[in-house]
């Protein structure tokens, strides 16, 4: 039994409605019908909010840029539509923030193209009226790009949440029974999500910073997790709130991350870079460490040294 993300008991933080998964009064939008010449044996043809209809014979999508850089590993992800501005008619970040929301990547590079919105929509209307359809085209695809991998003797590593945040643990937990050996990974606003014990072994969340969740991440930080905070320019700072901070733009690959750690991202896009909500943090405004000159004792051969001095971690609150 699915556990249905789109509870009609949840809002987004705009009060936008979300319909429940599977609902049998939009189930009829979804047809499937199946084509010889399919790669994957099975075609679905999508309603989209114009009126006209998209036929989706995949779910997931090659590496981009930055998943691309994961050298060793075979890299793919899902992409869907974020928040209620992503045009499909739901919402699939629910904490989302404005300052997110302005320098979200759904609106950046190659995923602004009209045609690749396009597919984000199918795909989001596929999982919301038919998620047994979208469970089955993904395990199929999966299967798929696995045994991609295995030719080429790496692992698959699949992004699940390229720019949303759907906890796929709880609707499909199947799905991460079925794929052992794939490494699942994803960001997460949902602090529940990554401190919930029971979530799959091969899944990995990195929790990410908005504009007013710094009491989440010092949790995140202090359970032994990793944080993504997103710095207006780098060089990034070398610590932030006393814990070390490492550049996450050399690669997607967080589950190689040390923790507990920053992991530094540079501001992406117009949005971003002239972000004045909080989101994007200036390294100068931190606290950094300081470097006293300790002057020579009376002891012999001391000739003094240099003491360093992080920035005390902050206080975790309720």
């Amino acid at each position: 039994m699915l556990r249905p993300f789109f509870d009609e008991r949840i809002h987004t933080m705009n009060n936008q409605y979300c319909l429940p998964l599977g609902d049998p009064h939009l189930r009829a939008e979804v047809r499937r019908t199946w084509l010889r010449n399919s790669s994957a044996g099975q075609n679905i043809e999508v309603s989209l909010p114009d009126g006209s209809t998209h036929i989706l014979n995949g779910l997931l999508s090659q590496a981009n840029h930055k998943q691309a850089k994961g050298i060793g590993f075979l890299s793919v992800g899902l992409t869907l539509t974020p928040r209620s501005t992503g045009r499909a008619g739901r919402s699939l970040c629910l904490f989302a923030t404005p300052g997110c929301a302005a320098a979200c990547f759904a609106d950046y590079d190659r995923l602004a193209w009209p045609k690749n919105k396009r597919v984000a929509v199918a795909r989001t209307r596929l999982l919301a009226y038919s998620p047994e359809q979208f469970l089955a085209l993904l395990m199929a695809d999966l299967a798929r790009q696995r045994t991609r991998a295995e030719r080429l003797g790496v692992q698959l590593v699949c992004r699940l949440n390229v720019v949303s945040d759907v906890p796929l643990e709880r609707e499909f937990p199947s799905l991460f029974a079925s794929y052992p050996d794939v490494q699942f990974m994803d960001y997460t606003k949902d602090v529940r999500r990554l401190l919930n014990l029971e979530r799959p072994t091969n899944y990995h969340l990195t929790f990410s910073r908005s504009e007013c969740n710094e009491s989440d991440c010092l949790r995140v930080l202090e359970a032994g997790h990793n944080v993504t905070v997103v710095f207006r320019k780098s060089p990034f700072p070398p610590t932030c709130w006393g814990y070390p901070v490492i550049d996450g733009d050399g690669s997607d690959l967080r589950f190689l991350d040390p923790s507990p750690c920053i992991v530094g991202l540079k501001a992406k896009g117009k949005g971003a870079r002239e972000d004045r909500t909080g989101f994007v943090l200036d390294a100068a405004s931190l606290p950094q460490p300081s470097i006293k000159y300790r002057p020579p004792s009376s002891l012999p051969h001391d000739r003094g040294s240099f003491v360093l001095t992080l920035p005390a971690k902050r206080e975790v609150t309720a």
